[in-house]
């Protein structure tokens, strides 16, 4: 397309007025506006609703623009919201996860220190205990308390209460 001007056009005084105006402001001519006026209409395919007799309302772009932002600003602050109530759930489980590693190890590296204990220490101390006495009780011999229990328990039941039971006489962890 030719940079050059072609033709007169005529146009309402009004709004040869507000052409004006908008050449001082921006500094460019009048030509130049008109073009690129014709420019966007064409581009965005305003000639199919154009309607030379329709009152048209000015636009406010600053309200527009500054509706839009404060939207994305209440998107983002939810978002920022949600995200950082994950963050805190995932580190508060995180903590009570490392709180129990913390405590197996001082204990695995240090089990003669009264003051820390492992935390299922005496729970596991008592079922023992219990066992050892229903054996008594019932008439059977403590000494075969593993074959006993091997004969009542399956195989992996059993793997898990030797392993465990292991663990807690030697007050180690594993």
């Amino acid at each position: 397309m030719s940079n050059l001007p072609r033709k007169t056009v005529k146009i309402y005084s009004e709004t040869y007025k507000h052409l004006e105006m908008l050449s001082k402001e921006t500094g460019k001519p009048i030509l130049h506006l008109v073009s690129v006026i014709v420019n966007t209409f064409i581009e965005n395919e305003f000639v199919k609703d154009f309607d030379l007799e329709a009152k048209t309302k000015p636009i406010n772009y600053r309200d527009l623009l500054t509706s839009s932002l404060n939207e994305q600003k209440k998107e983002l602050a939810n978002l920022m919201k949600e995200r950082t109530n994950t963050i805190i759930g995932f580190i508060k489980t995180l903590d009570k996860k490392v709180e129990s590693v913390r405590r197996d190890l001082i204990f695995k590296i240090d089990p003669d220190d009264d003051r820390i204990t492992h935390p299922l220490e005496y729970h596991y101390d008592f079922v023992i205990k219990n066992i050892i006495r229903l054996h008594k009780v019932n008439g059977l011999d403590v000494d075969n308390i593993f074959e006993n229990l091997k004969s009542i328990l399956s195989r992996d039941e059993y793997e898990f209460f030797v392993k465990s039971f292991n663990i807690t006489v030697s007050k180690q962890i594993n």
